[in-house]
């Protein structure tokens, strides 16, 4: 990559820096700018990209989050034509955005009044991922450069590694044939150049082993509080550019009360903006810069537009941008980064394809801030049951998150189960309004029979009569969808000869050495989706069952296959779930792999190794021996949960043991 001045028509979109240098390398690259004399720039200026194109070094961010909460799009419009006028020459928007016809308008009110002409513009557009397959890449960018009112864009990015359907279902597109077709819109000249959003560093490497023209730009979320030094470091070694969206993190307010700093008022940053007599902002940004980076800022003010491109009269020194990098936490500011695929239902209802796991009683304490750190990672279906006494926390957690606008109820698919407690039709409408109660809802998205059997000898118990008064809950708007748990072949028969609503969901335990392949291929031949709890098997310690079963964490095979994806092993094994169209249900209290266990919709697993990974078949269950075993030890956890009631006074679970 080089750095460009304004001597050609191809660099007529950049800044005049006095002179071209090399940056084919991260360390040169920021060596050479911190060397650069930029105190004249009127203009951002530009770096060369791996294809020979030239990309000014700051754009402008749109979307919806340009504009105001519930402003109208004219704000955008507004904004591109205010940030042209500023000097801004490179623009980005995306499909997804819903403000590419604003974008355009504003491009082409700055051509009308002689700001600009098209070639000293650099657009970005992004493809969305309802068109991932090969023949919908082409006609995609074709609509967005008919709202956009041009002929073509200067740089076009997959907007995410993952494939959806238009319905929002997952879709199972390999992005391998996504780069394809954005090969074919190079080829004619739809657009310049091409590249990635959101893809780590062996999807990148993925495609540059595997195609014909390398990405020339992956746009990632890159502040003070995610430096992402590695995947950046790794991208400029291969030549490729790095956009950073979100540059400001937490610097700005994102109305997160566990937001770490920096904020506007810090001393590190303060100090450094009176040292060169810049906004902190400024000094943000021009971190960004020094990095090799390209900041995508947003705003629809004109003024801070107009600060947010007055950059190039500084730079700060190596030793001011390590400072900087200290901020580092590794945390998002935008927590949709990771989106997790949806699944349709037999029901017309969407389901996200994993799910967060609440079954941990003893760390009930830390269950509040394990569904918050859930959520932040990009979980939108939280599993729980009233026996598991954590609704009430899984209730404070969202109430809070929705309350600090970090995500809607709408956003939310929430499951819980009925309590084997109650056995008739006429206790399911009590026991989930207690549910609701706890969980601060008005309604479940999902609600199970927890178990078909009477493990407790409940008077008059039916599932049957369950299942209509689960069909009456769902009647009554008290749960969008109703399903069952721990079903065995002829007991969901027994419902689908019974009963009007065929079951939606069946929730059962599967995992490498409980691959429950039968079971499995018999809800999918009935259309009910299937979950799987206990995804991780044995390769995670479980203080109730001290059976060491292979495979580990350091299983050859496993990590053989992690390395292939480049991935972690937990990620193969929950991926192998979802790859058999299992929907896997994990839990954790740690962070880290929280946010790990949600990161599985960047790859799939070929089948030859879906197969290898059932060869660990054992028909050997975490949570009960065998079949027979199953009653004794229900009763034996109910015993158990009761006394954790009683001791812990939770009278909010009364109702339920005592």
């Amino acid at each position: 990559m080089k750095i460009q001045n304004s001597e050609s028509h191809a660099t007529s979109q950049c800044g005049r820096v006095g002179r071209s240098v090399n940056m084919r390398q991260l360390s040169s690259f920021v060596v050479l700018l911190f060397g650069l004399n930029l105190a004249a720039a009127t203009q951002a200026p530009c770096i060369e990209l791996n294809d020979g194109n030239k990309m000014p070094i700051v754009a402008l961010g749109t979307g919806r989050g340009t504009a105001s909460e519930n402003a109208p799009l004219n704000e955008v419009r507004q904004a591109v034509y205010w940030a042209i006028e500023a000097g801004y020459r490179h623009i980005d928007t995306a499909a997804i955005y819903f403000d590419e016809t604003e974008v355009g308008q504003g491009i082409q009110d700055a051509i009308n009044n002689n700001l600009v002409t098209r070639d000293q513009l650099f657009v970005t557009t992004k493809l969305w991922s309802d068109k991932h397959r090969q023949q919908q890449v082409v006609p995609a960018l074709k609509e967005s450069l008919q709202k956009l009112g041009l002929d073509y864009v200067d740089l076009y990015l997959i907007h995410f590694p993952i494939a959806v359907k238009e319905d929002g279902s997952f879709d199972d597109v390999d992005y391998l044939e996504t780069w394809r077709g954005m090969e074919e819109a190079r080829a004619l000249g739809l657009t310049r150049s091409i590249g990635v959003s959101n893809f780590n560093a062996s999807q990148v490497d993925r495609i540059i082993t595997n195609s014909r023209v390398w990405p020339a730009v992956n746009q990632v979320e890159v502040n003070p509080t995610l430096t992402q030094e590695a995947l950046v470091t790794h991208c400029q070694e291969l030549g490729v550019a790095v956009m950073a969206f979100s540059p400001f993190g937490f610097v700005v307010s994102r109305k997160r009360p566990d937001a770490p700093p920096p904020r506007a008022d810090d001393p590190v940053l303060v100090q450094m903006a009176n040292k060169y007599k810049k906004s902190v902002g400024q000094i943000v940004l021009r971190y960004l810069i020094d990095r090799g980076l390209v900041p995508i800022p947003k705003s629809v003010n004109k003024k801070r537009l107009a600060e947010n491109i007055d950059l190039f009269d500084f730079s700060l020194t190596k030793e001011e941008v390590q400072l900087i990098n200290r901020f580092n936490k590794n945390k998002r500011s935008l927590t949709h980064t990771i989106v997790v695929p949806i699944s349709l239902m037999n029901d017309g209802h969407l389901m996200p394809r994993t799910a967060f796991g609440t079954y941990m009683l003893d760390d009930r304490p830390y269950m509040r801030q394990a569904v918050t750190w859930a959520i932040e990672a990009g979980y939108r279906h939280i599993d729980t049951a009233a026996l598991y006494t954590s609704e009430d926390k899984i209730g404070e957690a969202i109430y809070d998150l929705i309350k600090q606008g970090i995500v809607k109820r709408s956003e939310l698919f929430i499951t819980s189960k009925l309590s084997f407690k109650f056995g008739t039709r006429g206790q399911v409408i009590p026991a989930i309004r207690d549910s609701l109660k706890r969980l601060k809802t008005d309604y479940v998205d999902l609600y199970l029979i927890h178990i078909p059997r009477n493990v407790l000898n409940v008077t008059n118990y039916d599932y049957l009569e369950i299942w209509k008064g689960l069909e009456d809950a769902k009647r009554m708007g008290l749960t969008r969808s109703i399903g069952v748990s721990n079903f065995n072949s002829t007991e969901i028969n027994k419902i689908l000869l019974n009963s009007k609503t065929p079951p939606a969901v069946s929730q059962i335990e599967i995992n490498p050495t409980f691959t429950n392949l039968e079971l499995v291929a018999y809800c999918q031949s009935k259309g009910i989706t299937v979950s799987g709890y206990a995804p991780l098997g044995f390769l995670v310690p479980r203080s109730f069952n001290v059976q060491s079963i292979p495979p580990t964490f350091d299983d050859p095979i496993l990590v053989r296959m992690a390395k292939k994806y480049g991935v972690a092993v937990n990620q193969i094994v929950l991926r192998y779930l979802v790859d058999r169209n299992v929907m896997p249900i994990v839990a954790s209290l740690d962070k880290d792999h929280i946010e790990s266990n949600i990161d599985i919709f960047n790859f799939t697993i070929r089948p030859e190794d879906i197969l290898l990974i059932n060869e660990y078949n054992r028909n050997f269950k975490v949570y009960v021996i065998d079949y027979d075993g199953l009653d004794k030890a229900m009763t034996d956890g109910y015993e158990y949960i009761k006394d954790y009631v009683r001791e812990h006074n939770l009278k909010q679970f009364e109702k339920l043991f005592l």
